[in-house]
Protein backbone atom coordinates (compact mmCIF):
# COMPACT_ATOMS: atom_id res chain seq x y z
CA UNK A 1 0.00 0.00 0.00
CA UNK A 2 0.95 3.76 -0.63
CA UNK A 3 2.56 5.83 2.15
CA UNK A 4 0.23 8.32 0.99
CA UNK A 5 -2.74 6.20 0.42
CA UNK A 6 -2.44 4.47 3.80
CA UNK A 7 -3.52 8.32 5.50
CA UNK A 8 -6.77 7.54 4.10
CA UNK A 9 -7.31 4.88 6.85
CA UNK A 10 -6.00 6.67 9.76
CA UNK A 11 -8.17 8.26 12.52
CA UNK A 12 -8.13 12.24 12.80
CA UNK A 13 -6.54 12.17 15.91
CA UNK A 14 -3.79 10.20 14.87
CA UNK A 15 -3.32 12.34 12.12
CA UNK A 16 -3.23 15.47 14.24
CA UNK A 17 -0.40 13.41 16.07
CA UNK A 18 1.69 12.86 13.14
CA UNK A 19 1.55 16.71 12.22
CA UNK A 20 2.17 18.23 15.87
CA UNK A 21 5.35 15.94 15.61
CA UNK A 22 6.62 17.30 12.51
CA UNK A 23 6.43 20.83 13.91
CA UNK A 24 2.84 21.49 11.43
CA UNK A 25 -0.93 22.65 12.04
CA UNK A 26 -3.17 20.37 12.88
CA UNK A 27 -6.63 22.43 12.42
CA UNK A 28 -8.78 21.71 9.83
CA UNK A 29 -11.02 19.10 8.20
CA UNK A 30 -9.51 14.89 7.18
CA UNK A 31 -8.89 15.80 3.88
CA UNK A 32 -6.62 19.04 4.52
CA UNK A 33 -4.58 16.93 7.09
CA UNK A 34 -4.29 14.06 4.89
CA UNK A 35 -3.11 16.71 2.23
CA UNK A 36 -0.71 18.17 4.67
CA UNK A 37 1.10 15.25 5.50
CA UNK A 38 1.01 14.15 1.84
CA UNK A 39 3.22 17.51 1.66
CA UNK A 40 5.43 16.93 4.44
CA UNK A 41 6.69 13.65 2.54
CA UNK A 42 7.08 15.32 -0.39
CA UNK A 43 9.30 18.07 0.88
CA UNK A 44 11.20 15.78 3.46
CA UNK A 45 9.32 17.96 6.00
CA UNK A 46 10.59 21.28 4.95
CA UNK A 47 14.31 21.10 6.50
CA UNK A 48 17.28 21.22 4.64
CA UNK A 49 19.69 18.23 3.95
CA UNK A 50 22.17 17.04 7.12
CA UNK A 51 25.69 19.16 5.78
CA UNK A 52 28.56 16.82 5.99
CA UNK A 53 31.60 19.32 6.20
CA UNK A 54 35.20 17.64 4.85
CA UNK A 55 37.00 17.27 7.98
CA UNK A 56 40.62 19.89 8.05
CA UNK A 57 43.85 18.15 6.90
CA UNK A 58 46.29 17.53 9.22
CA UNK A 59 48.90 18.15 6.90
CA UNK A 60 52.70 19.59 8.16
CA UNK A 61 53.76 22.57 6.57
CA UNK A 62 57.02 22.50 4.47
CA UNK A 63 59.90 24.79 5.68
CA UNK A 64 61.62 24.46 2.24
CA UNK A 65 61.36 23.80 -1.70
CA UNK A 66 59.32 26.60 -2.50
CA UNK A 67 59.63 28.53 -6.28
CA UNK A 68 58.55 31.85 -6.96
CA UNK A 69 55.09 31.76 -8.75
CA UNK A 70 54.80 32.16 -11.88
CA UNK A 71 52.30 31.82 -14.74
CA UNK A 72 53.80 28.10 -15.90
CA UNK A 73 52.16 26.59 -12.40
CA UNK A 74 48.66 27.70 -13.87
CA UNK A 75 49.53 23.67 -15.78
CA UNK A 76 49.54 22.19 -12.38
CA UNK A 77 47.09 24.54 -9.97
CA UNK A 78 43.53 23.13 -9.72
CA UNK A 79 40.59 25.43 -11.22
CA UNK A 80 39.89 27.33 -7.77
CA UNK A 81 36.94 30.40 -8.12
CA UNK A 82 36.40 32.89 -5.10
CA UNK A 83 32.74 31.24 -5.01
CA UNK A 84 34.27 27.84 -4.25
CA UNK A 85 36.63 29.32 -1.64
CA UNK A 86 33.70 31.32 0.20
CA UNK A 87 30.94 27.93 -0.72
CA UNK A 88 34.03 25.74 1.39
CA UNK A 89 34.21 28.69 4.17
CA UNK A 90 30.02 29.25 4.61
CA UNK A 91 30.16 24.91 5.37
CA UNK A 92 32.88 24.65 7.48
CA UNK A 93 30.95 28.10 9.78
CA UNK A 94 27.93 25.91 9.25
CA UNK A 95 29.21 22.99 11.05
CA UNK A 96 31.80 25.04 13.39
CA UNK A 97 31.56 28.52 14.22
CA UNK A 98 35.39 27.95 15.09
CA UNK A 99 36.23 28.05 11.84
CA UNK A 100 34.25 31.66 10.99
CA UNK A 101 37.64 33.61 11.21
CA UNK A 102 39.01 31.50 7.90
CA UNK A 103 36.13 33.94 6.70
CA UNK A 104 37.66 36.99 7.94
CA UNK A 105 41.35 35.81 6.74
CA UNK A 106 40.11 35.82 3.12
CA UNK A 107 38.76 39.32 3.55
CA UNK A 108 41.88 40.41 4.91
CA UNK A 109 43.68 39.08 2.46
CA UNK A 110 41.63 40.01 -0.23
CA UNK A 111 42.25 43.75 1.21
CA UNK A 112 45.93 43.36 1.24
CA UNK A 113 45.76 42.09 -2.63
CA UNK A 114 43.96 45.42 -3.17
CA UNK A 115 46.30 47.52 -1.73
CA UNK A 116 48.93 46.05 -2.96
CA UNK A 117 50.90 44.71 0.07
CA UNK A 118 51.29 41.28 -1.07
CA UNK A 119 55.22 41.31 -2.16
CA UNK A 120 55.99 37.86 -3.28
CA UNK A 121 54.19 34.68 -3.10
CA UNK A 122 55.88 30.81 -3.61
CA UNK A 123 54.27 27.49 -5.03
CA UNK A 124 55.56 24.05 -3.57
CA UNK A 125 54.36 20.64 -4.98
CA UNK A 126 54.79 17.19 -3.32
CA UNK A 127 53.08 14.09 -2.55
CA UNK A 128 51.28 15.71 0.04
CA UNK A 129 49.87 18.45 -2.08
CA UNK A 130 50.21 22.08 -3.39
CA UNK A 131 51.50 24.68 -0.66
CA UNK A 132 51.53 28.25 -1.39
CA UNK A 133 53.66 30.87 1.14
CA UNK A 134 53.46 34.71 0.72
CA UNK A 135 55.03 37.72 2.50
CA UNK A 136 53.04 40.54 2.72
CA UNK A 137 53.42 43.80 3.90
CA UNK A 138 52.10 45.70 6.82
CA UNK A 139 48.30 45.28 6.66
CA UNK A 140 45.39 47.88 7.24
CA UNK A 141 43.09 47.07 10.12
CA UNK A 142 40.57 49.14 8.69
CA UNK A 143 39.65 49.34 4.81
CA UNK A 144 39.45 53.74 4.09
CA UNK A 145 35.75 54.70 3.62
CA UNK A 146 37.04 57.31 0.35
CA UNK A 147 40.45 57.82 -1.24
CA UNK A 148 42.28 61.26 -0.78
CA UNK A 149 43.38 62.96 -4.32
CA UNK A 150 44.29 66.21 -2.64
CA UNK A 151 47.63 68.28 -2.05
CA UNK A 152 49.81 65.75 -0.16
CA UNK A 153 50.07 67.30 3.62
CA UNK A 154 53.11 66.62 6.07
CA UNK A 155 51.94 64.07 8.55
CA UNK A 156 52.12 66.74 11.93
CA UNK A 157 48.98 68.38 9.99
CA UNK A 158 46.86 65.97 9.88
CA UNK A 159 43.99 65.87 12.35
CA UNK A 160 44.29 64.36 15.58
CA UNK A 161 42.30 63.40 18.74
CA UNK A 162 45.70 62.58 20.96
CA UNK A 163 47.24 65.87 22.42
CA UNK A 164 50.98 65.58 21.33
CA UNK A 165 53.71 66.14 24.48
CA UNK A 166 56.13 68.52 24.07
CA UNK A 167 59.78 67.13 23.13
CA UNK A 168 62.60 67.97 25.68
CA UNK A 169 65.63 68.11 24.33
CA UNK A 170 68.99 69.49 26.03
CA UNK A 171 70.41 72.36 24.20
CA UNK A 172 74.22 72.65 24.70
CA UNK A 173 74.28 76.44 23.96
CA UNK A 174 74.23 78.86 26.53
CA UNK A 175 70.99 80.88 27.21
CA UNK A 176 72.30 84.50 24.82
CA UNK A 177 72.56 81.93 22.22
CA UNK A 178 69.08 80.28 21.87
CA UNK A 179 65.99 81.61 19.75
CA UNK A 180 68.34 84.35 18.20
CA UNK A 181 66.86 85.72 15.11
CA UNK A 182 68.50 84.84 11.58
CA UNK A 183 69.95 81.69 13.37
CA UNK A 184 68.75 79.15 11.07
CA UNK A 185 69.69 81.32 7.73
CA UNK A 186 73.10 81.42 8.89
CA UNK A 187 73.01 77.87 9.14
CA UNK A 188 71.91 77.77 5.59
CA UNK A 189 74.46 80.02 4.25
CA UNK A 190 77.29 78.42 6.48
CA UNK A 191 76.24 74.83 4.70
CA UNK A 192 75.57 76.20 1.02
CA UNK A 193 78.91 78.76 1.00
CA UNK A 194 81.31 75.25 2.26
CA UNK A 195 79.85 72.87 -0.34
CA UNK A 196 80.17 75.63 -3.05
CA UNK A 197 83.77 76.29 -1.87
CA UNK A 198 84.69 72.36 -1.06
CA UNK A 199 82.55 70.76 -3.89
CA UNK A 200 82.09 68.32 -0.99
CA UNK A 201 78.14 66.84 -0.83
CA UNK A 202 76.33 67.46 3.18
CA UNK A 203 72.82 65.45 3.76
CA UNK A 204 71.77 68.45 5.31
CA UNK A 205 71.70 70.57 2.08
CA UNK A 206 68.71 68.67 1.10
CA UNK A 207 66.90 70.22 3.74
CA UNK A 208 66.95 73.35 1.59
CA UNK A 209 65.50 74.35 -1.53
CA UNK A 210 67.63 74.83 -4.67
CA UNK A 211 68.14 78.12 -5.49
CA UNK A 212 66.11 79.55 -8.76
CA UNK A 213 68.84 81.02 -10.42
CA UNK A 214 66.27 82.79 -13.43
CA UNK A 215 64.52 84.75 -10.56
CA UNK A 216 68.12 85.41 -9.46
CA UNK A 217 68.98 86.67 -12.60
CA UNK A 218 65.93 89.04 -13.31
CA UNK A 219 66.86 90.76 -9.51
CA UNK A 220 69.24 91.71 -11.08
CA UNK A 221 68.15 93.42 -14.19
CA UNK A 222 70.73 96.46 -13.87
CA UNK A 223 74.03 94.29 -14.68
CA UNK A 224 75.19 95.08 -18.29
CA UNK A 225 74.07 91.51 -19.39
CA UNK A 226 71.82 88.99 -17.32
CA UNK A 227 73.14 87.08 -14.42
CA UNK A 228 73.33 83.65 -16.42
CA UNK A 229 74.72 84.57 -18.96
CA UNK A 230 77.67 86.48 -17.04
CA UNK A 231 77.93 83.05 -15.15
CA UNK A 232 78.81 81.24 -18.81
CA UNK A 233 81.23 83.55 -19.37
CA UNK A 234 83.29 83.30 -16.39
CA UNK A 235 82.99 79.37 -16.96
CA UNK A 236 84.56 79.74 -20.64
CA UNK A 237 87.16 82.19 -19.36
CA UNK A 238 90.71 80.39 -19.39
CA UNK A 239 94.32 81.12 -19.10
CA UNK A 240 97.19 79.44 -21.08
CA UNK A 241 97.75 77.08 -18.58
CA UNK A 242 94.23 76.24 -18.55
CA UNK A 243 94.29 75.81 -22.20
CA UNK A 244 97.37 73.54 -21.58
CA UNK A 245 95.89 71.21 -19.42
CA UNK A 246 92.59 70.87 -20.92
CA UNK A 247 94.55 69.85 -24.65
CA UNK A 248 96.76 66.96 -22.79
CA UNK A 249 93.25 65.83 -20.21
CA UNK A 250 91.09 65.49 -23.23
CA UNK A 251 92.92 63.73 -26.00
CA UNK A 252 90.72 60.53 -25.93
CA UNK A 253 88.06 63.59 -27.37
CA UNK A 254 84.98 61.56 -27.18
CA UNK A 255 85.73 58.81 -25.02
CA UNK A 256 86.88 61.33 -22.40
CA UNK A 257 83.86 63.23 -20.04
CA UNK A 258 86.55 66.38 -19.76
CA UNK A 259 86.12 66.75 -23.84
CA UNK A 260 82.33 66.99 -23.40
CA UNK A 261 82.10 68.95 -20.36
CA UNK A 262 84.46 71.74 -22.01
CA UNK A 263 82.73 71.15 -25.15
CA UNK A 264 79.13 72.07 -23.73
CA UNK A 265 79.29 76.01 -23.35
CA UNK A 266 81.63 76.69 -26.38
CA UNK A 267 80.80 76.82 -30.08
CA UNK A 268 82.98 74.06 -31.93
CA UNK A 269 84.59 74.14 -35.00
CA UNK A 270 82.54 71.30 -36.54
CA UNK A 271 79.86 73.42 -36.28
CA UNK A 272 81.05 76.69 -37.31
CA UNK A 273 80.05 76.67 -40.88
CA UNK A 274 76.69 75.39 -40.49
CA UNK A 275 76.68 78.68 -38.13
CA UNK A 276 77.95 81.22 -40.03
CA UNK A 277 75.00 79.96 -42.71
CA UNK A 278 72.45 80.14 -40.42
CA UNK A 279 69.50 82.81 -41.40
CA UNK A 280 66.37 84.27 -39.79
CA UNK A 281 63.63 81.57 -41.23
CA UNK A 282 65.84 79.37 -38.95
CA UNK A 283 64.64 77.66 -35.83
CA UNK A 284 67.61 78.77 -33.36
CA UNK A 285 66.03 77.50 -30.70
CA UNK A 286 65.68 73.70 -31.91
CA UNK A 287 69.76 74.77 -33.56
CA UNK A 288 70.76 75.56 -30.09
CA UNK A 289 69.50 72.41 -28.49
CA UNK A 290 71.15 70.02 -30.75
CA UNK A 291 74.32 72.43 -30.31
CA UNK A 292 74.57 72.18 -26.48
CA UNK A 293 72.87 68.41 -25.37
CA UNK A 294 74.55 66.99 -28.95
CA UNK A 295 72.95 64.56 -30.70
CA UNK A 296 73.36 60.50 -30.28
CA UNK A 297 72.44 59.91 -34.11
CA UNK A 298 74.19 56.43 -35.18
CA UNK A 299 74.80 56.25 -39.29
CA UNK A 300 77.02 53.91 -41.28
CA UNK A 301 78.94 57.64 -42.41
CA UNK A 302 79.34 58.18 -38.71
CA UNK A 303 80.79 54.73 -38.25
CA UNK A 304 82.55 54.67 -41.37
CA UNK A 305 84.56 58.12 -40.99
CA UNK A 306 85.62 56.76 -37.03
CA UNK A 307 86.44 53.43 -38.33
CA UNK A 308 88.88 54.93 -41.17
CA UNK A 309 90.13 58.41 -38.98
CA UNK A 310 93.24 56.53 -37.75
CA UNK A 311 94.21 54.37 -41.07
CA UNK A 312 94.28 57.24 -43.18
CA UNK A 313 96.34 59.39 -40.24
CA UNK A 314 98.90 56.11 -40.43
CA UNK A 315 98.49 56.41 -44.56
CA UNK A 316 98.98 60.48 -44.39
CA UNK A 317 102.44 59.96 -42.28
CA UNK A 318 104.07 56.68 -44.33
CA UNK A 319 103.26 58.83 -47.64
CA UNK A 320 104.56 62.15 -46.65
CA UNK A 321 107.22 61.09 -43.85
CA UNK A 322 105.34 63.23 -40.76
CA UNK A 323 105.16 62.52 -37.05
CA UNK A 324 101.10 64.02 -36.81
CA UNK A 325 99.44 62.53 -33.49
CA UNK A 326 96.08 62.66 -31.99
CA UNK A 327 95.66 65.95 -30.00
CA UNK A 328 93.11 66.87 -27.17
CA UNK A 329 90.39 69.94 -27.15
CA UNK A 330 91.90 73.46 -28.19
CA UNK A 331 90.32 76.33 -26.56
CA UNK A 332 90.76 80.18 -27.82
CA UNK A 333 92.35 82.19 -25.16
CA UNK A 334 91.05 85.16 -27.51
CA UNK A 335 87.98 84.04 -27.79
CA UNK A 336 87.12 81.77 -24.84
CA UNK A 337 83.74 80.33 -26.26
CA UNK A 338 85.52 79.46 -29.12
CA UNK A 339 86.81 75.67 -29.18
CA UNK A 340 88.32 73.40 -31.74
CA UNK A 341 89.89 69.31 -32.08
CA UNK A 342 91.61 68.84 -34.83
CA UNK A 343 92.54 64.93 -35.88
CA UNK A 344 96.10 65.14 -34.93
CA UNK A 345 99.08 68.24 -34.83
CA UNK A 346 102.39 67.86 -36.16
CA UNK A 347 105.50 68.73 -33.65
CA UNK A 348 107.00 71.53 -35.81
CA UNK A 349 103.99 73.56 -34.26
CA UNK A 350 102.51 75.05 -37.16
CA UNK A 351 100.25 72.49 -38.54
CA UNK A 352 97.60 70.14 -38.21
CA UNK A 353 95.75 67.43 -39.96
CA UNK A 354 92.27 67.74 -40.61
CA UNK A 355 90.63 64.37 -42.13
CA UNK A 356 87.67 63.20 -44.13
CA UNK A 357 86.32 59.84 -44.85
CA UNK A 358 83.12 60.27 -47.09
CA UNK A 359 81.59 56.62 -46.87
CA UNK A 360 78.87 57.42 -49.92
CA UNK A 361 82.55 57.67 -52.38
CA UNK A 362 84.32 55.33 -50.13
CA UNK A 363 85.34 52.79 -53.19
CA UNK A 364 86.69 55.52 -55.61
CA UNK A 365 89.33 57.96 -56.55
CA UNK A 366 89.11 61.39 -54.81
CA UNK A 367 87.82 63.64 -57.05
CA UNK A 368 84.90 66.28 -57.88
CA UNK A 369 81.34 64.73 -58.29
CA UNK A 370 78.20 63.86 -56.29
CA UNK A 371 79.97 61.57 -53.44
CA UNK A 372 82.79 64.43 -53.10
CA UNK A 373 80.40 67.65 -53.12
CA UNK A 374 83.08 69.46 -51.09
CA UNK A 375 86.05 69.22 -53.72
CA UNK A 376 86.16 71.48 -57.06
CA UNK A 377 88.98 71.97 -59.83
CA UNK A 378 90.59 75.47 -59.69
CA UNK A 379 91.68 77.15 -62.34
CA UNK A 380 95.04 75.38 -62.65
CA UNK A 381 93.36 72.22 -63.08
CA UNK A 382 94.07 70.88 -59.75
CA UNK A 383 91.58 69.60 -57.12
CA UNK A 384 90.69 71.64 -54.01
CA UNK A 385 88.60 72.37 -51.48
CA UNK A 386 85.38 74.54 -51.83
CA UNK A 387 86.00 77.96 -49.64
CA UNK A 388 81.88 78.12 -49.47
CA UNK A 389 82.11 74.29 -48.29
CA UNK A 390 81.43 73.78 -44.47
CA UNK A 391 84.74 72.39 -44.21
CA UNK A 392 86.42 74.98 -45.21
CA UNK A 393 84.84 77.34 -42.12
CA UNK A 394 85.88 74.11 -39.58
CA UNK A 395 89.49 73.92 -40.86
CA UNK A 396 90.06 77.91 -40.74
CA UNK A 397 88.59 78.04 -37.37
CA UNK A 398 90.66 74.79 -36.22
CA UNK A 399 93.43 77.32 -37.44
CA UNK A 400 92.34 79.66 -36.08
CA UNK A 401 92.05 78.30 -32.52
CA UNK A 402 95.15 76.82 -32.22
CA UNK A 403 97.16 79.30 -33.35
CA UNK A 404 98.14 77.47 -36.70
CA UNK A 405 99.46 78.73 -39.99
CA UNK A 406 98.33 75.26 -42.32
CA UNK A 407 96.28 72.59 -42.35
CA UNK A 408 96.97 69.40 -44.13
CA UNK A 409 93.66 68.48 -45.81
CA UNK A 410 93.71 64.60 -45.95
CA UNK A 411 90.40 62.42 -47.72
CA UNK A 412 90.98 59.02 -47.52
CA UNK A 413 88.97 56.06 -49.30
CA UNK A 414 89.54 53.00 -49.65
CA UNK A 415 91.48 52.94 -53.04
CA UNK A 416 92.86 56.62 -52.57
CA UNK A 417 94.35 59.60 -50.38
CA UNK A 418 93.94 62.87 -50.84
CA UNK A 419 95.98 65.78 -49.64
CA UNK A 420 95.86 69.47 -49.89
CA UNK A 421 97.50 72.14 -47.43
CA UNK A 422 95.46 75.15 -46.46
CA UNK A 423 96.59 78.06 -44.94
CA UNK A 424 95.45 80.10 -42.29
CA UNK A 425 93.59 82.98 -44.06
CA UNK A 426 93.93 85.81 -41.05
CA UNK A 427 91.55 88.69 -43.18
CA UNK A 428 88.94 85.82 -43.35
CA UNK A 429 89.02 84.71 -39.88
CA UNK A 430 89.53 88.26 -38.51
CA UNK A 431 86.78 90.29 -40.63
CA UNK A 432 83.84 87.43 -41.18
CA UNK A 433 83.94 84.11 -39.86
CA UNK A 434 85.14 85.13 -35.65
CA UNK A 435 82.45 88.13 -35.97
CA UNK A 436 79.46 85.94 -37.35
CA UNK A 437 80.80 83.53 -34.30
CA UNK A 438 80.52 86.06 -32.04
CA UNK A 439 77.50 87.88 -33.07
CA UNK A 440 75.40 84.26 -32.79
CA UNK A 441 77.43 83.45 -29.62
CA UNK A 442 76.27 86.75 -28.02
CA UNK A 443 72.20 87.15 -29.43
CA UNK A 444 71.46 83.16 -29.30
CA UNK A 445 73.67 80.78 -28.77
CA UNK A 446 74.54 82.12 -24.80
CA UNK A 447 71.27 83.40 -23.95
CA UNK A 448 70.04 79.65 -24.68
CA UNK A 449 72.27 78.08 -22.21
CA UNK A 450 71.72 80.39 -19.46
CA UNK A 451 67.98 79.37 -19.70
CA UNK A 452 68.77 75.93 -19.22
CA UNK A 453 70.48 76.59 -16.13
Amino acid sequence: MDVNDQYLYWPLKRLKNELASRGAVGTGRKADLIERLRAYDRNQNFKNPVIHAPEPLEVEWPVSGFKQLKKEHKVIMPKLSREQIEAYFLYRMAEDNVYSGDLQSMTKGQLMFESHRVLACSILKNDNGIFLSGVVGAAMKKKPKSSYSGSPVKAEKLPTKRTLAPVYLADPRPLKYRNCPGYNDHIKNTVTNYCSVSSMDLSIRYLYEKADIQAAAKDHDYCTMPLTEHWIDRANKVTQSDVDLIERSTRLQSCSPKWLEERRFRLTASTFGEICKVTSRRNTDKFCHSLFYGSNIQSKALSHGKNYEAKALKAFNLKFDKNAKRCGFYVSIDKSFLGASPDAILEDGQSIVEIKCPYNGRNEDVKPGPNFKFLQMDSNGNIVLKESSNYYDQIQGQLFVTKRSLCYFVVYTLCDLFVQKINLNEEYCNNCLVPKLESFYQRVFRPYVASTL
